[in-house]
């Protein structure tokens, strides 16, 4: 793993947030895999040709496989309980370079009747 400095834009049902923090990555012409620390939680990051998988532990919970155009089922964790969400992911994009990474993502997350439309911007550089 290499260092590097990760930027994420997010929007839930329209609200934008940025996150910037430095990010332990590993990229290659096929696949990438990114670390980084969001406030009291690890994540991380997998980029490969099959999807995205992003990994959540710490103050909660959350495990989504992003398939383009699929429906897939994710986990969601909160105060020890484990809960069942439905992803369904209408854009999983990348680009990867010898040094820099980024990730377009847009999908909606079911929880029973409810619904979050989902928009994610992650860019990630070397140092």
């Amino acid at each position: 793993m290499q260092s590097g400095f990760l930027s994420i834009v997010t929007t839930v049902d329209g609200v934008e947030s940025r996150f910037s923090c430095q990010a332990d990555m590993e990229l290659n012409a096929l696949s990438a895999v990114l670390c980084y620390k969001q406030e009291d939680a690890e994540v991380v990051v997998r980029v490969f040709s099959g999807g995205i998988v992003v990994e959540r532990k710490g103050d909660y919970g959350l495990r989504l496989d992003l398939r383009e155009g699929g429906r897939t089922k994710g986990t969601l964790s909160i105060a020890g309980n484990e809960g069942e969400i439905d992803v369904y992911t209408e854009k999983a994009a990348y680009s990867i370079s010898k040094s820099h990474l980024l990730v377009q993502l847009q999908y909606s997350l079911y929880f029973g009747q409810e619904k979050q439309d989902m928009r994610l911007r992650l860019s990630a550089s070397l140092s």
